[in-house]
């Protein structure tokens, strides 16, 4: 096998509203006039989990607002939500992220991911919790891919070992194929330069011959992503 089954595939942003949804959640006595007040207050949290990055609660919220306000029946829930919600990679490890503690709010731009945590130089620096950037290099420099397309990707580093040089993945190649965990990476080259914009990897799915770039940053710390 010489291609990498996760190639990314990003979701374009789906422009779909529901018809009287605010007016639904404004009704006299309605559970659902704060749930109205969000979807007024942050419309780019909603269109964004129509592209592939909004968080499991958010998801949840849009699908309980879509039954209530009988814009789907429970019937046409399931169909819908899988045709409309999903995760894609960057949408997955801010996720991730959140649910750890590491991060307070989506961070959906990738390159910035280099300058949250730092990079990785050596295998000393894996421990978990890494996020994988994958890249170009030009004259010798990394440089991130940005997001979105240019075949941008970002995974994150679950678990590893160190004397084997092979990473355990949890990654979400699009909104459409869903969350991969314990994908397997080897190494196949570490890192020839110490200097943060030459310091990238060469890895690559078990199995498979065609080898990636990548940046690998340190463990992201804690509220890294809160500012």
């Amino acid at each position: 096998m010489d291609t990498d089954p996760t190639t990314p595939v990003h979701a374009k942003p789906n422009a779909t509203h529901f018809s009287g949804l605010s007016e639904f959640c404004d009704q006299p006595g309605s559970d659902y006039q704060q749930a109205g007040e969000w979807t007024r207050t942050c419309q780019a949290r909603v269109v964004s989990c129509f592209a592939g990055q909004g968080m499991p609660e958010e998801i949840s919220l849009l699908c309980c607002l879509a039954v209530e306000s009988k814009y789907k029946t429970i019937g046409e829930l399931p169909q819908w939500a899988w045709a409309n919600f999903g995760m894609d990679c960057v949408g997955f490890v801010s996720s991730y992220l959140i649910a750890l503690g590491q991060f307070q709010k989506m961070v959906t731009y990738i390159p910035k991911y280099k300058f949250i945590a730092d990079v990785a130089r050596s295998i000393d620096d894996i421990k978990y919790d890494n996020a994988i950037l994958w890249a170009d290099v030009e004259g010798g420099n990394a440089k991130v891919r940005r997001n979105p397309g240019n075949n941008s990707h970002i995974a994150i580093v679950e678990c590893w070992e160190q004397y084997g040089s092979t990473l355990y993945v949890a990654q979400s190649a699009s909104s459409k194929k869903g969350v991969d965990f314990d994908r397997v990476y080897e190494i196949v080259q570490e890192p020839k330069s110490s200097q943060r914009d030459r310091a990238y990897w060469k890895i690559r799915p078990k199995g498979y011959y065609t080898t990636s770039k990548v940046v690998i940053t340190k463990s992201i710390p804690i509220f890294a992503g809160s500012n």
